[in-house]
């Protein structure tokens, strides 16, 4: 198995793997051939590091806007469903159960729409120099 380096850390003189069976203590065959990509990993050291608090804080942050998406578009389609003067199913719009769906979708169409339409417009932009 090969050893796991931290930065700055002298590497060892030999930094190749043995290669060794994972469900036994045989060693695997020696793969002979001509295969530049494994040979290329060999060589290379492994090196342990720490993933950046700001890479976990957009994480956490991506995370908690989609909670809030999805936690609001049910109360958001109820508010639409429901009459005003209901006391045991508070509401404010009274579209009823079709049209507070086909406009709750509409929104859902029209934020994804428009997040893709941003991404395009970004790409445009970039190459008219």
């Amino acid at each position: 198995m090969s050893e796991v380096v931290g930065i700055g850390d002298r590497l060892p003189t030999d930094t190749r793997p043995t290669q060794q069976s994972p469900c036994t203590n045989e060693k695997a065959p020696e793969t002979t051939g001509s295969n530049e990509t494994s040979s290329q990993d060999e060589d290379l050291p492994h090196v342990a590091d720490r993933i950046p608090v700001s890479v976990w804080l957009v994480i956490l942050i991506s995370t908690l806007e989609r909670f809030a998406f999805f936690g609001i578009r049910e109360p958001f389609h109820e508010c639409m469903v429901n009459q005003r003067d209901d006391p045991l199913r508070p509401g404010a719009l009274g579209l009823g159960q079709s049209k507070a769906s086909n406009l709750s979708y509409m929104f859902s169409f029209l934020l994804y729409t428009a997040l893709a339409s941003a991404g395009n417009g970004d790409i445009l932009a970039t190459l008219q120099v």
